[in-house]
């Protein structure tokens, strides 16, 4: 058994090969509660060593602290980028 309050472990965004966070916070539904998130800044197409800016916001009353994981995908579904 390991925890970190600052990192989460690698590999939990949902994407196809992984787990979520329910596999450690199993307690409530994945996406169940009265937080918001928004995900801003996603261009319709990449390219090739063009750096993007994208703006992640979470909001719900009464938190201090949040935790997200992103992953980027090729066409195959690989992970993409370092």
């Amino acid at each position: 058994m390991s925890a970190d309050s600052d990192v989460a472990p690698s590999a939990r965004t949902g994407a196809p090969g992984e787990s979520t966070c329910t596999s450690c916070h199993g307690s409530f539904t994945l996406n169940s509660g009265p937080g918001v998130l928004s995900v801003t800044g996603v261009p319709a197409s990449y390219t090739l060593n063009q750096g993007i800016t994208v703006t992640v916001k979470i909001q719900q009353a009464n938190r201090a602290r949040y935790g997200f994981e992103v992953t980027v995908l090729d066409e195959l579904n690989n992970r993409a980028g370092t």
